[in-house]
Formats: structure tokens, C-alpha cells, sequence
């Protein structure tokens, strides 16, 4: 089997990543994986389109609770079906991240 400038391997949580020694022998240069270069730009624009992606479509109104308002998951919410009623539109959501919000706010200023 070639090693391919591969000097040894390590286990992640991810599984085997190779550690490659592109350069000639002395060299202290190393890097991770398959590819010798990265290209940042490429990595950021592929970082922003699944972003996109992920907070499309029927995960919108998800977006609103998790990003926007950066509200805790609540159990009782979830079983007494609460978020599925609120997750049916970004209107929804967005009334009830509102309301919920506003209750937190006036639990934590005691202004009940």
C-alpha cells in the first residue's frame, strides 16, 4: 500500500484523519487530510450556501425560534404540541417566539 507522504494516522471522534508530509525529508511542514492546499474563500461560500440551505423551505419558521430569538427548548412545549402548532408558518413563529419571549423577559423582571 503507498503512503502518499502520509507518516502516520490519528483517530478523531470524526474517524482516521492522515497526517501528510508533503515536503521533502527535514522539512517540518505537515497537514491534515488529502488536499496540500486550502482555500478559504471556497470554504466560507460552502459554509454560507448550507446555511442557506438549512434554514429554507419547511425549517424557516425552526430559524425564528433557534436564531432570531435564541429561545430555550421547553419539554411540556413539545409534547403538548405547542411548537407544532407555531412551526406551520414563519408568522406563527414568529407571534408565538414574541409572546414567549415577552413572558421570559417579564418572569425575569418580576413585572407579572
Amino acid at each position: 500500500m503507498e503512503n502518499r507522504g502520509e507518516a502516520f494516522n490519528f483517530h478523531s471522534s470524526a474517524g482516521a484523519v492522515p497526517v501528510l508530509l508533503p515536503d521533502p525529508i527535514g522539512s517540518r511542514r505537515f497537514s491534515f487530510g488529502e488536499i496540500g492546499t486550502f482555500d478559504i474563500q471556497y470554504a466560507l461560500q460552502s459554509v454560507e450556501e448550507f446555511i442557506v440551505h438549512l434554514w429554507e423551505g419547511s425549517r424557516a419558521p425552526a430559524r425564528i425560534y433557534v436564531q432570531e430569538y435564541e429561545l430555550p427548548l421547553i419539554l411540556t412545549m413539545a409534547r403538548d404540541s405547542t411548537y407544532e402548532r407555531a412551526i406551520t408558518s414563519v408568522e406563527n413563529m414568529t407571534l408565538f417566539a414574541s409572546h414567549l419571549a415577552g413572558q421570559i423577559d417579564n418572569a425575569a423582571n418580576m413585572d407579572w
